[in-house]
């Protein structure tokens, strides 16, 4: 389930930058802008996923937009948002199925520890001869007992 959401997540991604890299490719024609960084759709591409997945050097481009073009300025922000946002819902979706699967580990658990303190009470409790071994009709004695049969039940057995 967590494999398949980060791959659908990770679809979307280069969806989005497939879209933004032909919008920023079309508004940049015949600017400075298109030249330096957007002068074909899988040049446009390459620069998105760069920036989009280290925004830490998204202001080297963004101060060339801003001076040239305002619209491809805003369109670029708009991706950065967007992938950003994106990429923020892959994480917490992926930290929502770890602490599910930790919480179901941990509940099973709690639930064997519970059967195994119950079990040994009422084998202990039914041990006769009290060499710790269950024989043949202490055995007997633990299934014809209602509150063995109602743990064993509740494990499932």
């Amino acid at each position: 389930l967590s494999m398949k959401a980060v791959l659908t997540s990770l679809s979307l991604v280069v969806i989005f930058i497939y879209i933004f890299a032909i919008i920023i490719r079309q508004f940049s024609r015949g600017t400075p802008v298109e030249e330096e960084f957007f002068h074909s759709v899988p040049a446009s591409m390459i620069m998105l996923l760069l920036t989009g997945a280290v925004p830490d050097h998204a202001d080297l481009i963004s101060e060339d937009l801003g001076g040239h073009h305002q619209i491809i300025a805003a369109l670029y922000f708009v991706f950065l948002l967007v992938v950003s946002f994106t990429v923020l819902n892959l994480l917490v979706g992926v930290l929502v199925n770890v602490v599910g699967v930790v919480t179901e580990v941990e509940s099973e658990e709690r639930l064997v520890e519970k059967f195994r303190q119950e079990l040994t009470t009422m084998i202990t409790a039914l041990d006769r001869d009290g060499n710790s071994e269950i024989t043949r009709e202490e055995f007997h004695g633990i299934l014809c007992n209602h509150a063995a049969c109602v743990a064993l039940q509740a494990i499932g057995v």
